[in-house]
Parts: C-alpha cells; sequence; structure tokens
C-alpha cells in the first residue's frame, strides 16, 4: 500500500465527539465520557492553542481554493492530497464552533459547506472528477472525507441540506459498491456510514458497515494504516458491540506503539513528525481511552498532544507545519492539504482530554487550568475549577464544588514518567503510583480543593530505532536545544551529553529568558568542555536540535 494512501485515509480519525441523543443508541457504552464542549472552558496553554487555531488558522484559509476541485471538476488524474482538505476543515470547523461559538468562524464554515453541498450532482456525486473519470484515483476518499465534514457541520448547526446532501452521497455509495466488490480505499467510508447509520436507523447502512470490516482487516502494516485500521474496529464495535472488534483494534494500538515507538512519544519516524499520523493515533488512542477508561491511553494522549499537535502549530500565528523534523526549521503555513488540515482537527479536540464522568465517579485525565461541569447520572452535577500553569509547573488546585453533599469516586491520572505524584484535600495525604489512576472516593462537599504536586522529572532518552542518539524530557514535554538562544556555541552538531545530565536539568529564571517561553538549562560538552545548554520544549522550538550526540563519542 502507498504512503499516498495512507495520507489519503486520514479522515477516518476524525470523528467529532457526539452528544446529541441518536435514533440508535450505541451498542458499546463509554467507561470515561469527556465533557462537553458547551460545559466547560479550559485556560492557559490548551486555551491558546485553541484560540490559534481558530484565529490563526481556521479563519483564514483560502476557502475558495478549498472549494475549486469540487467546482472545476477534472477528467484527468488529481493529488487527493489537496481535495481531501475541505472535509477536514470543515471537521476542524465544526468541532471548533462547538467549543467557541465564534461568529466569524461560523460564518466561514458556511461558506465552505455551502460550497461542497453546491457541487454536488443530483444524484449524490461529491468527488472532483467528471465523467468516465468518476472514481478516479482518491475519489473515494476525497468524497468520504466530505461525507464526514457535512456530517460535522449538521451535527454543530442542525443544517437539513448537509443532512440530505449527506445521505444522498451514502445511497450513491451503496448503488455504487453495494453489489460489488468495493476498492481498498472503500474502508474508509465507515466511519461517515456508521455515523449515518446511528442517526438515522438505515439497516443498509449498518450491513454495509459489516461488509467494509473484512477490508479494514486487511490492509497493510506501516503505522497510519494500522491506526486507521484499528479505528475502523473501532466504529464497528461501537455499532454492533461485538468485543472482538475492540480487542482486534487494541492489538493493533499495542502492535502500533511497539513497533513504530519515536522519542517524541508517539508512533512516528527517528527524524520527523506527520501530522497525519499524529491525528490517527490522537483519535484511535482517545476513543480507546473512552471505550476501556485505561490509564495507558491517557498517557499516551499527553504526549501526543504536547510533542505531536502542538509540535505542528505556530502558537502565535496558528500556523501549521504537517511534517515537523526532530532537527531542522519549521516550516508554517495555511495550507488546505489533507496533513495540514488534519492537525487542525486534532487541536480542535483538545477539550476532549481533559476531564469527564468515569463511571460513577469523575476522572481527571489532564492538569489544564479551566472549569467544567460533570454531571453524574441523576445524582448530582459537579462543577470543578483547575488553577495552574502545567506543565511549566506540577502545582495544581483542583476545586470540587457539587450541587449537593455527594460521595463519588475522583480519578486523577498519574503520569508514568513522574517519580512523585502526591494529592491532598482535608487531612487527606494520598500518594499516586507512576502510570496509574489515584483514586480518592469520599464525600465531597462545597468548597473543598485538591492540592496536586507532580514531580516534572527530567530524563535523558536514547532513540529508539537507533539507541545511539540522546535527547531530553521533561515532565511530559521533549525538549530541544534552540539554535537562538545557544547561538554562543559553534556547531550544535558537535555538543554533546552525557546520559546522567539529567540531574543537571533547571528551569532558567524568566528575567533572562525570552517572556513567556519556558527554557530549561542543562550541562553538556562542545569540543572536551563542559558547557551549559539552553533547551525549550520541542513544540515552542522553530529552529533546534532534538538529537545530541552522546558524551564521548
Amino acid at each position: 500500500m502507498s504512503d499516498r494512501f495512507l495520507r489519503y485515509s486520514i479522515f477516518l480519525l476524525a470523528s467529532v465527539q457526539l452528544w446529541a441523543q441518536k435514533p440508535v443508541p450505541e451498542a458499546a457504552l463509554d467507561v470515561y465520557t469527556p465533557a462537553a464542549f458547551d460545559e466547560e472552558r479550559v485556560a492557559g496553554l490548551f486555551a491558546e492553542r485553541l484560540r490559534a487555531n481558530i484565529e490563526g488558522y481556521l479563519q483564514r484559509v483560502d476557502t475558495a481554493k478549498l472549494e475549486k476541485p469540487f467546482r472545476e471538476r477534472s477528467s484527468s488524474a488529481l493529488d487527493p492530497l489537496s481535495t481531501e482538505g475541505a472535509g477536514l476543515f470543515l471537521m476542524a470547523a465544526a468541532e471548533s464552533y462547538d467549543y467557541s461559538d465564534d461568529p466569524e468562524l461560523k460564518a466561514v464554515m458556511d461558506r465552505v459547506a455551502r460550497g461542497l453541498i453546491a457541487a454536488q450532482e443530483p444524484d449524490g456525486y461529491a468527488g472532483v472528477y467528471k465523467g468516465e473519470a468518476r472514481w478516479g484515483p482518491g475519489d473515494v476518499l476525497t468524497q468520504a472525507s466530505v461525507l464526514m465534514g457535512l456530517m460535522a457541520y449538521w451535527r454543530s448547526t442542525g443544517d437539513d441540506a448537509s443532512e440530505t446532501a449527506a445521505h444522498k452521497m451514502a445511497d450513491l455509495f451503496l448503488s455504487t459498491f453495494g453489489q460489488k466488490k468495493a476498492p481498498a480505499d472503500a474502508v474508509a467510508l465507515l466511519p461517515g456510514m456508521a455515523e449515518l447509520y446511528r442517526s438515522s436507523g438505515d439497516v443498509r447502512y449498518l450491513n454495509f458497515c459489516k461488509s467494509l470490516a473484512a477490508a479494514v482487516t486487511s490492509t497493510g502494516d506501516g503505522a497510519l494504516v494500522m491506526a486507521l485500521r484499528g479505528f475502523g474496529l473501532v466504529e464497528l464495535y461501537r455499532i454492533t458491540g461485538n468485543d472482538s472488534y475492540l480487542n482486534a483494534a487494541r492489538q493493533i494500538w499495542q502492535k502500533t506503539e511497539q513497533e513504530h515507538r519515536s522519542v517524541a512519544g508517539l508512533p512516528a519516524s527517528s527524524e520527523s513528525l506527520d501530522s497525519c499520523l499524529t491525528l490517527a493515533w490522537f483519535q484511535l488512542t482517545l476513543d480507546l481511552l473512552r471505550l476501556t477508561g485505561q490509564v495507558e491511553y491517557a498517557s499516551a494522549l499527553e504526549a501526543t498532544i504536547y510533542n505531536g499537535l502542538f509540535a505542528a502549530q505556530e502558537k502565535n500565528t496558528g500556523g501549521i507545519d504537517a511534517a515537523v523534523p526532530f532537527t531542522g526549521k519549521k516550516k508554517f503555513g495555511h495550507g488546505t492539504d489533507v496533513c495540514t488540515a488534519a492537525a487542525a482537527v486534532g487541536i480542535a479536540e483538545l477539550p476532549g482530554v481533559v476531564w469527564g464522568r468515569y463511571g460513577y465517579g469523575i476522572a481527571i485525565m489532564g492538569y489544564v487550568p479551566g472549569r467544567t461541569s460533570v454531571r453524574l447520572r441523576r445524582r448530582a452535577s459537579v462543577q470543578l475549577y483547575a488553577e495552574g500553569n502545567y506543565p511549566a509547573s506540577g502545582a495544581i488546585l483542583l476545586h470540587v464544588e457539587p450541587s449537593h453533599d455527594i460521595r463519588f469516586p475522583l480519578r486523577f491520572y498519574v503520569p508514568s514518567w513522574t517519580k512523585k505524584f502526591t494529592a491532598d484535600v482535608g487531612e487527606t495525604h494520598q500518594i499516586g503510583s507512576p502510570g496509574k489512576f489515584l483514586i480518592i472516593d469520599r464525600e465531597w462537599r462545597r468548597g473543598d480543593t485538591v492540592k496536586i504536586a507532580i514531580d516534572m522529572t527530567p530524563s535523558i532518552v536514547s532513540d529508539p530505532a537507533t539507541g545511539k542518539r540522546l535527547a531530553v524530557r521533561r515532565g511530559p514535554q521533549l525538549l530541544a536545544l534552540s539554535s537562538s538562544l545557544n547561538a554562543r556555541l559553534g556547531d550544535l552538531a558537535s555538543v554533546s551529553l552525557d546520559k546522567s545530565a539529567a540531574a543537571t536539568l533547571k528551569q532558567e529564571e524568566s528575567t533572562t529568558m525570552p517572556t513567556g517561553l519556558q527554557t530549561y538549562s542543562i550541562v553538556g560538552n562542545e569540543s572536551g568542555k563542559t558547557v551549559k545548554l539552553l533547551l525549550i520544549p520541542f513544540s515552542d522550538a522553530t529552529d533546534y536540535r532534538v538529537w545530541l550526540q552522546p558524551a564521548g563519542m
């Protein structure tokens, strides 16, 4: 299977959280249910990134360029990497509008949705080819992206025209592929068709989804295709409740994590990140966290956010680099290609990974400042208010305000990378075990405050691919050697690091560093001399080195 096919398929993972009641209840219920977007507001770093995504990218994209391939259909082969961006853009915009209620964003989103609907042909075709060229290279994948985008827009706005357009597309897929073997890339239709079944109850859509399952499980072995395959199985599990699909998806997740682990803590090559793969991994991992409630998925999500999604976005302008090198320069832009839009979808979904209901209690999956309201079945609603500056600091205050006194378990994700995690409330002092949940089960009253202290443990890690290069992490963040902050040094490629240097890492005073930039120093070597190296988060770096040579080589 070609790399191009893998990139085409990214929209599989760009599903939108569903909060409305559906005609067909999901057969598999979540263990962990994230707080609804309209019931929360995040602050700090997450808020900055969400705002940059909306104001810097989504509102600035050239919408005419997004729509052009659909308005001016071609009879010759096109590059679907660019044509799929329209569907992903619409998904990212709908997610962001659900959270922000931004009227300017809605105007842009409306324009793109109306353009795609107007370009649809009477029989439901919404691709980029004309005449006999229909269903040319990448056309199924492009249309599947449009289907998901229209449905996201429909869920967000209730627009009847987008719902009608989605059903016309689905009916065309049934008539085209329902009586014959579908092409391999038709597995990309599974998420959209599954959602149409949940929203309409049309059993034809369910049967079509089942017919795609064999194709989902027989595609290639690359990291992206494995993540996509797993997500397809998760979607089928949600609508059927068949445990074999979930078990297979979890096995795929484990294999992907083991075989494609990178220094950033998410699947990638040893030289760069790819936003298509980053989103694929993020979406599969989030769904598995929701369905199983297992802490290993929370840990993987944290690394994916701080070292994957954030690394691809310029935090001030919202520009995106879809292929971020571990050493070099980032090249941010506002492109309409599929992998650039993929990063925007992932960032738009950030509010869904912070906190929510877990069984009969509440779980804190991310230490983000902000507020939310969580309803515990019919028993009570609980307001949560978090204060802190994570991940620059591991000190967090969580205020718990139930509507009335009520006992429930409050779970805290304890990162696997920390050497110490404590939580204090009232007279109770608890110590968490890395890589597990710390559970405080008590009667909660208004005014209760949990004081959380997380040691932001530094570490020196080796390149998983070669074992010959080193990099520095602090807490969940991968750090990078900044070219601008280390201009006094010579060739940064000659800088080396001792494997025991983690103990020398310390935070630099803000008075001597650029405003608002997390900056750390560590003891390194250059030409046999001990030197002070200045590091910043990989997510904030623009001209940098992640890889350093081991001392003595």
